[in-house]
């Protein structure tokens, strides 16, 4: 059995967010492979942006939703890009010291000098630390804490944030070019052969997304879209 606690606002977002833990249920096996783990933000937002439009098609207004979707997106990139040149380093080379940004300059041609590198490796740190006394004070009724399952939780920083990237930008691009059908069968069938054993750009192939055709503007085009639309609506 799994459990999803929602923090309840008292707005139309509950329901967004009820849709959005909903399919993070459906298509949720303790047995899943990595297509599930990368495509299950791609498919509860893709229902949770579906969820939203019927409303505001049923005559729900716009202003009526707090949370927006695409600046919450726009927080976890700019997060992501904080930490995201210190895991890099990280899971190249392993322990990191004071000449690892050498590695970036000459690998990645990117060109940091000692003391940037330096500062985005103490917001990582501050980052895991903050982190860390999360998991103790959420654990604190435990008689002793696990810290195996500390660490697997700390080792995951580094690869949440893009899911929810990814998954807004297929999820605009679905939500405009695939049939929901398609994807509804995805969604109950992600734990199952075929999409077991094909990789990821096979498996989006099914529901009509094919990354060898698709440029990367048209992908961000869709979210990019969907904002000017909001912004000139906050704009009247």
């Amino acid at each position: 059995n799994t459990e999803i606690n929602i923090n309840m606002k008292f707005t139309y977002d509950d329901a967004l967010s009820l849709v959005h833990e909903f399919i993070h249920k459906t298509n949720y096996s303790k047995y899943h492979k990595e297509n599930r783990h990368l495509l299950t933000e791609f498919l509860s937002i893709y229902f949770e942006e579906y969820g939203k439009k019927y409303l505001i098609e049923k005559g729900i207004s716009e202003d009526s939703f707090v949370d927006d979707r695409i600046i919450s997106t726009f927080k976890s990139a700019s997060y992501f890009n904080w930490y995201g040149l210190v895991l890099l380093t990280y899971n190249e080379i392993g322990n990191i010291d004071e000449n690892s940004y050498k590695f970036l300059n000459k690998y990645y041609g990117i060109n940091i000098k000692k003391e940037e590198f330096e500062e985005e490796c103490k917001v990582v740190l501050e980052k895991i630390k903050n982190e860390e006394k999360k998991f103790n004070l959420d654990h604190c009724n435990e008689k002793e804490i696990d810290e195996e399952k500390k660490y697997k939780y700390l080792s995951r920083l580094g690869n949440e944030n893009y899911r929810y990237v990814i998954g807004t930008v297929l999820a605009y691009y679905a939500l405009k070019h695939c049939d929901v059908n398609k994807i509804i069968y995805l969604n109950d069938h992600i734990n199952e052969f075929p999409y077991t054993n094909i990789e990821l750009p096979e498996v989006l192939k099914t529901i009509g997304i094919n990354l060898y055709d698709i440029t990367i503007d048209e992908l961000v085009g869709c979210v990019e879209d969907e904002f000017k639309q909001r912004k000139s609506q906050v704009t009247k």
